[in-house]
């Protein structure tokens, strides 16, 4: 009975170390957070299609050919599936060696094939265990696509972000007319507000991958800090998010009271796992808010919200 628990937790121990828990998240953690008074079920785009030249960066998955790196495999080639069959057949190995091989004979221990089988029943059990967890946090809206060649995305500077808000309440020129879309107040730049959008969109993911706590609040609310602080705290250790894509467009601008909302959905491809081959499509709305009754307010991030919030 000792041997054979002592088998079991040697199995579990590979499987444990086969496999990578750690999962790099993205500003927000891939769930909703901040001021959810800013939510509003009218902001839901529609998702048929692509937004803005988005899809004409969508590409197929490319096969590669027969003995190149990532080249088909089976069940071999996925992510950390043949680490944990080598650490079973490590493990396996070992354990026959001590226990004379195969199924115990004449009560000698148990053998290899013991082995495999408590450690695929560990394996599953983890299996079902994640897919409950992920199932628990919604149906998932991303997609991944090969990762094209593109530009690096640039690292603004806190000047250039601040002046791609400075603008917001600036007339538009004389005979220009706002893009179809929704309604907007007089002089508000929805061009002008979606490059400072983009552009703080990729800067504060930057932000929150060197943990650089000062520099996100400086361009959000207290209400969204106070969740990107539980969040950094639940999550210390910093995995850089590499930001691929961005696309936005306004989905609509609204006043509660002497505050204004404008809420922006996001479509982008991010690779958050520098281990994973290939980004991941992600979309999101940001709602960004500005006080009327402050001179000078600029726009800042009140929220996060998934598409299945």
């Amino acid at each position: 009975m000792g041997k054979t628990l002592g088998v079991f937790l040697a199995v579990f121990l590979l499987l444990v170390a086969s496999v990578d828990f750690a999962s790099a998240k993205r500003l927000g953690g891939g769930g909703s957070i901040g001021n959810r008074q800013s939510f509003s079920q009218t902001t839901r785009p529609d998702m048929g299609a692509p937004s803005g030249s988005f899809g004409s960066q969508q590409a197929a998955p490319r096969q590669a050919p027969l003995g190149a790196p990532g080249a088909g495999g089976g069940m071999f080639s996925r992510p950390g599936l043949g680490g944990m069959l080598g650490g079973l057949l490590v493990g396996g190995l070992v354990g026959s060696m001590l226990f004379g091989g195969g199924h115990a004979v004449g009560g000698g221990g148990p053998g290899l094939l013991d082995m495999l089988l408590i450690g695929g029943g560990l394996y599953l059990l983890y299996r079902f265990i994640r897919s409950r967890r992920t199932a628990s946090q919604g149906p998932s809206m991303a997609r991944t696509y090969e990762a094209a060649p593109v530009p690096p995305v640039r690292e603004p500077l806190r000047e250039a972000a601040a002046n791609g808000w400075a603008n917001l309440g600036a007339a538009p020129p004389a005979g220009s007319s706002a893009p179809a879309g929704p309604q907007v107040p007089a002089g508000f730049d929805v061009d002008d507000f979606l490059t400072g959008a983009k552009t703080l969109f990729g800067r504060l993911q930057k932000s929150w991958s060197a943990r650089d706590l000062a520099d996100i609040a400086a361009f959000s609310t207290p209400t969204f800090m106070e969740d990107v602080r539980k969040q950094a705290a639940a999550d210390p250790n910093p995995t850089p998010t590499d930001v691929l894509l961005v696309d936005a467009r306004l989905l609509e601008v609204r006043t509660q009271g002497t505050t204004t909302i404008a809420s922006a959905y996001f479509d982008t491809l991010l690779r958050e796992d520098p281990k994973a081959g290939q980004p991941e499509q992600v979309r999101e709305v940001w709602h960004f808010v500005r006080r009327s009754d402050v001179t000078g307010d600029t726009w800042r991030l009140d929220a996060i919200q998934q598409l299945d919030a």
